[in-house]
C-alpha cells in the first residue's frame, strides 16, 4: 500500500513587534533592541572605539567594518565583470554602476552615509 503525504508548509511568521520607539514611532521586537536603537540614533553614543585610531561608533559592526577595511585593508568585495576587489560593498555597487553599466554616480552618496552605524572610514 502507498500512502501519499502532504505537509502544508506554514508561511514563516515574523516576530512581533512589541517596543516602539517615542521618540520616531520605529517598532522594535525586543526592550533591548529599542534601548540600543534609542542609545546609537537618537542619544549618538558610540561606545565601540577603535585601539588604534580612537575612532567610535554605534554599533559593533561598524567598528568591524572599520578595522577590516582601514586597518587591515582587506577587500571583501569582488567585482563578477572584472578583477577589481573593494573594501566595501558599497563601493563594489558603485564600480559597477559607473564602469559595466554605465549609469549616473548616485551611490555615491551612499559611501559617506552611516545610516547603519557601519562607517565607513
Amino acid at each position: 500500500m502507498h500512502l501519499n503525504v502532504h505537509h502544508k508548509l506554514k508561511p514563516e511568521k515574523k516576530p512581533m513587534k512589541s517596543a516602539l520607539c517615542a521618540l520616531c514611532g520605529k517598532s522594535f521586537v525586543s526592550k533591548q533592541s529599542l534601548a540600543r536603537h534609542n542609545n546609537a540614533v537618537h542619544r549618538k553614543l558610540k561606545p565601540f572605539t577603535c585601539t588604534l585610531c580612537d575612532k567610535s561608533f554605534s554599533w559593533k559592526t561598524g567598528l568591524t567594518r572599520h578595522a577590516d577595511g582601514v586597518h587591515k585593508k582587506l577587500k571583501l568585495f569582488s567585482c563578477t565583470l572584472c578583477d577589481k576587489s573593494f573594501t566595501w560593498k558599497v563601493i563594489l555597487t558603485c564600480h559597477i554602476e559607473n564602469f559595466h553599466k554605465k549609469l549616473e554616480p548616485s551611490c555615491l552618496s551612499d559611501i559617506n552615509g552611516d545610516s547603519d552605524g557601519a562607517g565607513l572610514d
